[in-house]
């Protein structure tokens, strides 16, 4: 097999990825598509290899991001998240690609309407890779081919069949390129039409809303580190006390604190994000502030009493105790 024969395919299952974001040169999604199928409807012996580096273009280049997203926010080492990424690649191929080897069966043979049949089959099975990816992998939701009808008049769609629908639009069109192959350029130019831009128009609001977008600069490589949280969490608080009051939404980073929104590191940096924002110690000379859950606080006022309230044995009777701390008057 020539080197020839290698390239082909990983040129194909690249070119793919350019029809997402941030290319967006969405019929090539098209072309992708048609090329696998066209090869593993042939004749060629070499059918397993070419769909193993189609999928290693398609899924390698397309999913190549996670090296970085592990690396940075998966506490692990460059060596490690690369190992993840070829496993993840693996998988993607040999659980959702190898599959499709079913197409070079051609169990109609010989039959009248061989092609249309096959036409039906095929793309059946090119959806149903689809939707196992989506369960198994709880809503993969990169490299769908129905997503590229985004920002398109296309898009219209979703709300009937979803993207799955808009997925079954791309496998047809590319299966029958491959199936009608004497008409390939004539299925691809009309194919174009499904393409065209939406071009929004501007339109003057009535009312501002004011949003302040949070982008603080912390160190991803000592984001694990111990005592970096602090200095995260102080960055974020200082950052947010800076921005307009009259912001109505304050857009915080995507993964920028090194816990998640369920642990108790975080129900505390909430907690601290509350306290400082709502100006609670600035007129403590001049008002009485009621404070339930005062254990969450770390700076306490130097004027104040505490009460604490427990359960008895009995079921209508509380322990109280009181304690007085600097001036009570």
């Amino acid at each position: 097999m020539k080197l020839r024969e290698f390239l082909i395919p990983f040129f194909f299952g690249l070119i793919g990825v350019l029809a997402f974001e941030p290319f967006s040169i969405k019929p090539l999604i098209i072309l992708s598509y048609a090329y696998i199928v066209r090869e593993l409807i042939g004749s060629d012996t070499y059918k397993i290899f070419k769909l193993i580096i189609w999928s290693f273009g398609h899924w390698g280049f397309g999913m190549s991001w996670l090296i970085v997203s592990v690396y940075y926010y998966g506490e692990t080492s460059i060596f490690i998240s690369f190992i993840i990424f070829i496993l993840l690649v693996l998988i993607l191929t040999v659980v959702f690609a190898l599959p499709l080897l079913l197409i070079k069966y051609r169990l109609f043979h010989g039959i009248k309407s061989e092609k249309i049949i096959n036409l039906f089959l095929i793309t059946s099975i090119l959806v149903l890779c689809e939707l196992s990816r989506d369960y198994l992998l709880n809503g993969v939701p990169w490299l769908i081919p129905g997503i590229v009808f985004l920002d398109t008049y296309m898009q219209n769609i979703y709300s009937i069949v979803g993207i799955a629908g808009g997925s079954l639009i791309i496998y047809i069109i590319a299966t029958s390129i491959a199936i009608f192959w004497n008409r390939r350029i004539i299925i691809f130019l009309l194919s174009l039409i499904l393409f065209i831009p939406v071009f929004y128009s501007d339109k003057e609001l009535s009312g501002d809303i004011k949003v302040s977008i949070v982008q603080p600069s912390s160190d991803p490589f000592l984001k694990y580190k111990n005592g970096y949280k602090s200095i995260i969490e102080d960055n974020l608080i200082t950052l947010l006390k800076n921005t307009a009051k009259e912001s109505k939404l304050i857009v915080l980073p995507e993964a920028e604190l090194p816990y998640t929104i369920n642990s108790e590191d975080f129900i505390e940096f909430k907690s601290k994000l509350d306290l400082e924002n709502i100006g609670l110690f600035e007129l403590e000379d001049k008002v009485i502030n009621i404070i339930e859950w005062p254990e969450l606080i770390k700076k306490k006022n130097i004027n104040r009493i505490e009460i604490s309230l427990k359960h008895t044995k009995l079921k209508n009777e509380r322990d109280i105790k009181i304690k007085y701390f600097g001036k009570t008057k």
